[in-house]
């Protein structure tokens, strides 16, 4: 796999339509996790021949896992918190296939690509909530964009990085974490997954991966958040699937886990 897949897509846009490939076929087992019922219509051939390929059993059960993860820390906290933003949204349509309350205001922000892919599909379906699609790219500036699109910064918030920080650098992942504490009022909340350092050069993505962090507590505190750790393989269990075995050639520190976090006053 090169930085571009063979129809000349960016690898980073490309995951998405992978992630997508693989949210279909969960959604199609009977014992799934979650229901996704549109991550079809943005799967290619070439998404599902890099996830039978280049990804392991694991790889898939994981990006699975995660996502039910974050769907329950959506359920868990909306309502009462109505405003929700997903960071590097994909191909997600949580929008459309949560049960959340109509008053609820989400905002996805990804690049311009993928909003254009997403909004050409989803331009005739009317969501669960209010939805705002934001052309953004995550490594510039994007705080303007939450706020004309009607982001209310003084309301909490359910923050959602699913499958992002690794693709961006330290310093890249510390701009990202300031802007979004800066728009934090007390109490919001924050999901997403992290690697260890050592878990950067895993092979299926090996030079894509840019970052990982050895203590993701103390970063997450440097910027006025309480989080906590949940180890996937545990989450994986207490969902009724198998735990993770070892990933061949990535150390224990260094595989990925999943934390939430709440903004302190």
């Amino acid at each position: 796999m090169t930085s571009e897949s063979n129809k000349g897509t960016p690898f980073v846009p490309f995951t998405a339509r992978v992630m997508a490939a693989i949210r279909a076929a969960e959604s199609d087992r009977p014992d799934r996790l979650f229901d996704d019922p549109y991550a079809q219509q943005f799967v290619t051939p070439e998404a599902i021949a890099f996830k039978d390929e280049q990804l392991q059993l694991i790889d898939r059960q994981y990006v699975a896992v995660r996502a039910r993860f974050l769907d329950d820390l959506i359920a868990s906290y909306v309502p009462p918190l109505t405003q929700i933003v997903i960071l590097g949204a994909g191909m997600d349509a949580r929008a459309f296939r949560l049960p959340l309350p109509d008053k609820t205001t989400l905002y996805e922000l990804d690049q311009a690509e993928v909003i254009e892919a997403k909004e050409s599909y989803f331009q005739h379906i009317e969501p669960q909530v209010n939805r705002q699609a934001i052309a953004a790219d995550l490594t510039q500036p994007w705080k303007a964009l939450l706020l004309e699109q009607g982001y209310q910064p003084e309301n909490p918030t359910v923050w959602i990085m699913e499958g992002l920080l690794m693709y961006l650098t330290e310093t890249e992942v510390h701009q990202l974490l300031q802007t979004l504490s800066d728009l934090s009022a007390p109490e919001s909340i924050l999901g997403c997954d992290m690697l260890g350092k050592a878990g950067i050069d895993y092979a299926p993505y090996r030079g894509y991966f840019k970052s990982g962090f050895d203590n993701p507590i103390a970063l997450f505190s440097s910027y006025g958040w309480q989080a906590s750790i949940t180890e996937s393989s545990n989450c994986s269990v207490s969902l009724g699937r198998p735990p993770f075995e070892p990933t061949p050639g990535v150390p224990v520190e260094g595989r990925a886990r999943f934390f939430s976090a709440t903004k302190l006053p």
